[in-house]
């Protein structure tokens, strides 16, 4: 049951938990045998583009390597990551993991993919209240979304929540409130109280 006195902090993964880069670059690289070095530096959102891929191209190598276990299921977190969740979730924050991982209405799919992110956390000593699995981030209760994608933060913000931007190269030019890395993630948050005023 969820604890309304609680703020309820949505906590994207992939770009900001999960080292989403890299694992998809080792996924590509290898299904098209060639060295991870020559896919480039993702600085974009529609990073595939440089990568000669198209964004149909992108989503089907995507959800295959998703469903068949090669992403999601193992990969590195960010250093310093599990350590400042547990610090906000120490402050009174309810830690509600909200990732865009919904990349197929097949329910078997989705259940794949489910269980490998949650697992995944589990592993990587990240403490969560609630896992969902959704590519709309706006309402599921949520008062603070901490995101990557610029789309999701205006959006979440437009919805009268408080967002804040997780500062990744591809999220540059914006004005939203940033979370420069997993040292200030702890400090921004406190800003806030981890209890809704009465």
């Amino acid at each position: 049951m969820t604890n309304t006195n609680k703020i309820r902090l949505g906590l994207d993964l992939d770009g900001v938990v999960y080292n989403f880069v890299d694992e998809f670059r080792t996924y590509v690289s290898t299904q098209r045998r060639v060295d991870p070095a020559s896919l480039a530096e993702i600085d974009k959102w529609e990073f595939y583009l440089d990568w000669g891929m198209t964004e149909g191209e992108y989503f089907e190598t995507l959800q295959e390597a998703a469903i068949g276990g090669h992403i999601f299921k193992s990969g590195q977190i960010y250093e310093g990551a599990a350590e400042a969740v547990a610090e906000v979730r120490d402050m009174g924050f309810e830690i509600v993991a909200i990732t865009a991982r919904k990349l197929t209405d097949i329910v078997l799919d989705h259940q794949i993919i489910y269980d490998n992110t949650a697992n995944w956390l589990t592993m990587n000593g990240i403490e969560f209240d609630e896992l969902i699995v959704t590519n709309n981030k706006v309402g599921h209760g949520l008062n603070v979304l901490v995101d990557d994608h610029l789309g999701n933060v205006h959006n979440f913000i437009a919805a009268g929540g408080k967002g804040f931007i997780f500062d990744r190269p591809w999220n540059q030019g914006s004005n939203y409130d940033r979370i420069m890395g997993w040292d200030d993630f702890p400090r921004k948050l406190a800003q806030l109280g981890g209890m809704i005023p009465a």
